[in-house]
């Protein structure tokens, strides 16, 4: 599930829509700016009006100049607009969580491969290296209690991608 991401995709909405409504239209002439989404990827709208009511949503396929959409994104409310109201991909806060989520995940399957989900937690040093194996990781034990602080004794593991 990707976020998809075009530079200056911004139209106008060739219809009225309800607060309900789950796809729009936007100008035919614009609709090739706009992502075309596929197997669970999206791409973030900002609707915006004349009177300044704005309502963020997250947009899950487009078929020429139509676009289904998930109301209400992002801490924004659903609500009605005219046609001629702004259609804009921007960037929002969802975007940008997304893209570290998905740079953080890609970085620990590449570091770790297979083992991305080894469970360390209160294994000896010893487990601990059989399970990480061998490669590209680093491990440390630290110990859970704060009267046993001696390097080597069980405890909470951490990986550290080197």
């Amino acid at each position: 599930m990707a976020v998809l991401l075009r530079n200056n995709a911004t139209s106008l909405l060739a219809a009225d829509i309800t607060a309900g409504a789950t796809a729009l239209t936007i100008n035919a002439d614009q609709a090739g700016l706009f992502p075309t989404p596929a197997n669970g990827d999206w791409f973030p709208l900002t609707l915006l009006d004349a009177a300044g009511n704005m309502e963020i949503v997250r947009a899950t396929a487009r078929a020429g100049a139509t676009i289904t959409v998930v109301r209400a994104q992002e801490g924004t409310t659903a609500k009605s607009f005219g046609a001629g109201s702004r259609v804009d991909l921007r960037m929002t806060s969802a975007v940008f969580s997304a893209a570290v989520a998905d740079a953080v995940t890609d970085a620990v399957a590449s570091a770790v491969g297979s083992k991305a989900e080894v469970n360390l937690s209160n294994v000896s040093q010893a487990d601990a290296r059989t399970k990480v194996g061998s490669g590209t990781m680093a491990y440390r034990n630290v110990t859970i209690s704060t009267s046993d602080p001696t390097a080597g004794a069980n405890g909470d593991f951490w990986a550290k991608v080197i």
